[in-house]
């Protein structure tokens, strides 16, 4: 058990590592290209199809494995795919009808949304409501799902460094497509093999209704939706307050910073079955082993974050091209706060997880919703694009105050 569970980890983290190189890599070249203004443009499309992917995802990731493994008497797996990929079918539905009334009416005022713009909208829902990882995941097979992940970041990896330039006039176009291709790659990959995972004489998907299915997952949805709400609306935020250059500078930012916690984190995903299992077994060990987690993700982060702090120069030059500026430096200096802080969300929600107190997440993530978006509106007015991150680093103090009555509770015991 132990081994597969490192196996596991391993190729997981094997696969952010390689889709980490997206932000890393592709995004600031694509900037480097076009310029920070018609990138603030994409990352405006890209924040409104969050949303939509949110949506069509329905949390379904996290609710399906656990369908697939309580199946009911009578009840199969397949069953169980075809109901969840019919509700998937039915929010999507309702997302492109509302993608198509928003294009329509831009039209209708003369402002008319560009078609790289309509890539993302579309493309981004479409790809994950045919994303069936989850299932594959749900009966082992990791290791297929990380290499269909690979093979659609390199797709994107590939169109973009090949298609994307600054002196041909589609160069937008372009970068919408790379940016949409992986996706796309990734969920008809893992559709098909779900398919084929079901063997010859059952690989005909069937419509089932998916109301109940949509009942039982909402409160998950709901969490994770309020989270990308403070999350994810950054460039919106910032390209009505401070324009599409801004809001491009922005996303850059957040999308380095996101891949970078993302990796980092790993150590807390890595550790997490072992501290659901000494949450149970011997609380003090689960103590500090969430202790050394915790201080290991904050000594790797605040050693990345000196370095870009030493490097500043040169890290704004691979971020922004020519274009950048000492007003972009507030920016990177918030992003590091923000990375440093990223550990103690997923420790605390770890923690109510494991001790059976799940319920207080939704509670707990809009407090940082409230909080973040009220400080980042009026900081990204008065101040400018760095104040949204600086916001969402200052809602960490709500996670660090219920963290450390929670730690003092369990300790004290």
């Amino acid at each position: 058990m132990l081994r597969s569970l490192a196996v596991n980890s391993a190729v997981l983290a094997m696969q952010y590592a390689l889709a980490g190189l997206v932000p890393l890599l592709l995004i600031p070249f694509i900037v480097r290209e076009v310029g920070l203004a018609q990138y603030g443009e994409l990352a405006v499309a890209m924040a409104w199809a969050t949303y939509g992917v949110t949506v069509v995802q329905y949390a379904f990731h996290i609710s399906g494995p656990v369908r697939v493994a309580r199946l009911t008497h009578g009840e199969s797996a397949l069953h169980a795919v075809c109901t969840i990929g019919s509700a998937k079918l039915v929010l999507l539905l309702a997302v492109l009808t509302v993608i198509l009334m928003v294009v329509f009416g831009s039209v209708v005022i003369n402002r008319p949304i560009s078609l790289s713009q309509i890539v993302l909208l579309l493309g981004l829902p479409i790809a994950w409501t045919l994303h069936t990882g989850w299932y594959l995941q749900a009966v082992g097979r990791f290791t297929l799902v990380a290499l269909i992940s690979v093979a659609g970041t390199a797709v994107t990896l590939m169109l973009g460094f090949y298609l994307v330039s600054g002196n041909h006039p589609n160069s937008m176009l372009a970068a919408a497509i790379a940016m949409v291709s992986g996706p796309l790659v990734a969920g008809g990959g893992t559709l098909f093999f779900c398919v084929r995972q079901f063997g010859l004489e059952n690989r005909k998907l069937t419509w089932h209704s998916p109301f109940q299915e949509l009942y039982e997952s909402f409160h998950l949805f709901i969490s994770q939706f309020v989270a990308v709400l403070y999350s994810s609306s950054g460039p919106i935020v910032v390209s009505v307050l401070a324009g599409v250059s801004q809001a491009g500078a922005y996303s850059v930012v957040e999308r380095v910073c996101s891949a970078v916690v993302g990796a980092c984190l790993l150590i807390h995903v890595a550790a997490y079955p072992k501290l659901a299992q000494l949450y149970v077994n011997d609380r003090r060990a689960y103590l500090k082993l969430l202790k050394v987690v915790i201080l290991a993700y904050l000594s790797i982060t605040i050693t990345l974050a000196a370095v870009a702090a030493v490097n500043m120069p040169s890290l704004q030059g691979f971020l922004f091209g020519a274009s950048y500026g000492q007003e972009h430096v507030a920016l990177l200096v918030s992003g590091m706060f923000w990375v440093i802080l990223g550990i103690f969300g997923p420790a605390l929600t770890g923690y109510y997880s494991v001790s059976g107190n799940s319920s207080r997440v939704l509670p707990l993530t809009i407090k940082i919703l409230v909080l973040s978006v009220c400080c980042g509106i009026l900081g990204v007015f008065l101040l400018g694009a760095w104040a949204w991150l600086a916001a969402l680093s200052l809602s960490q103090v709500i996670v660090l105050v219920y963290g450390w009555r929670a730690w003092l509770k369990e300790r004290f015991k």
